[in-house]
């Protein structure tokens, strides 16, 4: 993550410009959906404010807003780790396996006749590899064998997991906005 400015220093105090910079940066850490924001680059094109009605506060609590319809409009992805997995199977339970595999989403690369069993590869997403070790010996008769290893992230397939926010949900301007009045009144919402 990344935090250039166009506008020159002497636009805004010193001040506000590190509330936006600290701000922009900690909104990424919960994303649209609640998931930090690993690859993004925030740049401030604009700034203004009015002296001496405007403070440091109002920076903080008003770009989590900016920041959330600037990831809106750019759209954002999640992604999820995933193992490279080999599986050494019988030949006559293959294709229970490799449906039960494909029903949790992972990728099988190859599946190849090594003598008395079959040697199958692939990709899996790594929170689902403890529920298919628990099925493999069900489905191979505890016949079959099994390893893994970090493999990368990729993209979420299916609908999005969303994350509980702890930010107030800048997403929702009306629901941001008691939050930060929560917050400066010590939880007694006016």
């Amino acid at each position: 993550m990344s935090f250039t400015r166009q506008v020159e220093y002497g636009a805004l105090p010193r001040a506000f410009h590190r509330a936006i910079e600290d701000t922009a940066l900690a909104t990424l850490e919960q994303g649209l959906s609640g998931w930090a924001v690993t690859d993004c680059a925030i740049t401030l094109i604009q700034a203004g404010y009015s002296s001496p009605a405007s403070v440091a506060a109002d920076f903080r609590g008003r770009t989590p807003m900016v920041a959330m319809q600037a990831l809106r409009a750019a759209g954002t992805r999640v992604y999820e780790p995933c193992q490279h997995f080999e599986a050494e199977i019988p030949g006559d339970v293959l294709s229970p396996v490799l449906s039960h595999l494909a029903g949790l989403g992972a990728d099988v690369a190859q599946s190849a006749d090594a003598g008395p069993a079959w040697l199958v590869t692939g990709q899996i997403p790594a929170a689902l590899v403890p529920e298919f070790t628990r099925a493999l010996p069900g489905l191979t008769r505890g016949e079959g064998s099994w390893w893994s290893q970090p493999a990368g992230d990729r993209p979420v397939r299916g609908p999005i997991p969303v994350r509980a926010r702890t930010d107030g949900n800048p997403l929702d301007r009306e629901e941001y906005l008691r939050f930060l009045a929560r917050g400066r009144d010590g939880g007694l919402a006016r």
